[in-house]
């Protein structure tokens, strides 16, 4: 590289950095207006009696407390019970809620994070996938998620929406860094942060996954194709009996049909002695049952990882192992 090229590359660099520098000093500003707008008038959001925001503020609540009378046997009672609604918004709001006082203007403040998270987001997101006019296409970016009424709302109120939108965004640009930038360590950062959109929301996990699969499979035809193929020469009667050898599959079709059981014929609970256990909806067994199948896939996952390409591997590990590890090592 020429001398005159490293510097246009060192002007270009700093120009970037002050751009985004400019559009973080007007998203905080922004954001600091409009909560400051919403401390002169909280109260109207309260008026309904049913609204989710009540149960996401008891459940950030009861966690508070807990961790201010240093009761952990009941904070991680309550964080235990985040079963429809996940827990990472509720923890963050405890914790904001545990250092500043039970104040439910406070426990807006995750939300408002998350809006700031949408527009930093946004704007990097669009101007990575521009060409050279990256900088404009995040200033656009940034200036319709500040102008959304709709942002605006969820960035001061104790919803999910908001900061789930955030690490959206967030798990979209790490995406992108990952394909144009490919290395473990940015596929990591990218497992990271699906993991805790997963635990944010999980409808908007479910969204993402199915976007970023079906891009990779459009971007990979000839691999999947490959593997697709690759089917029709593995020897199932022997993978079946490799099957039947593995401890977790017998716990993991156990609990499946217990719980499948439960939601079918919905038996409300089960006496045991003075005991009376509750049985539907059978949220901890899901949760359990999730647990099974998730190291069930892991132990699967190393001993793939161990056997690498050996001649000993199945076509269809050799091909399943290559896709979802050799990947991440693999050169664009």
């Amino acid at each position: 590289m020429s001398n005159s090229q490293g510097v246009a590359s060192q002007t270009d660099a700093r120009w970037r950095r002050l751009v985004f520098g400019g559009v973080l000093a007007v998203t905080f500003g922004l954001a600091a207006l409009h909560y400051w707008q919403f401390l002169q008038d909280p109260r109207p959001r309260w008026n309904g009696i049913e609204h989710d925001r009540n149960g996401h503020y008891e459940f950030a609540q009861k966690m508070a407390l807990a961790l201010r009378e240093a009761d952990f046997p009941t904070f991680f009672s309550t964080l235990e019970k985040a079963k429809v609604w996940p827990p990472v918004h509720g923890l963050l709001a405890a914790a904001v809620l545990a250092v500043g006082g039970l104040d439910y203007r406070l426990a807006v403040l995750p939300s408002l994070a998350g809006w700031i998270m949408t527009v930093m987001f946004g704007f990097l997101l669009a101007r990575k996938i521009s060409g050279g006019c990256g900088n404009t296409a995040g200033i656009i970016a940034a200036v319709m998620i500040l102008a959304s009424p709709a942002h605006r709302i969820y960035g001061t109120d104790i919803m999910l929406e908001s900061l789930g939108a955030g690490l959206t965004m967030m798990v979209l640009y790490l995406y992108v860094i990952a394909k144009q930038e490919p290395s473990i360590p940015a596929w990591r950062r990218l497992a990271v942060a699906l993991t805790v959109l997963l635990f944010e929301k999980y409808n908007y996990w479910f969204l993402v996954v199915i976007a970023l699969g079906i891009a990779e499979i459009s971007w990979r035809r000839k691999e999947w194709n490959h593997i697709t193929g690759s089917f029709r020469r593995v020897n199932w009667v022997q993978w079946w009996r490799g099957q039947l050898r593995q401890p977790f599959n017998y716990l993991f079709a156990a609990a499946a049909l217990i719980t499948t059981a439960i939601f079918i014929w919905k038996p409300a609970s089960l006496h045991v002695g003075s005991r009376t256990i509750s049985l539907y909806p059978p949220n901890n067994l899901v949760t359990l049952t999730y647990a099974i199948f998730f190291i069930r896939v892991i132990l699967q996952w190393k001993r793939l990882k161990a056997n690498d390409f050996r001649p000993s591997g199945s076509v269809l590990d050799r091909q399943t192992f290559s896709l979802g590890v050799g990947l991440l090592n693999q050169k664009q």
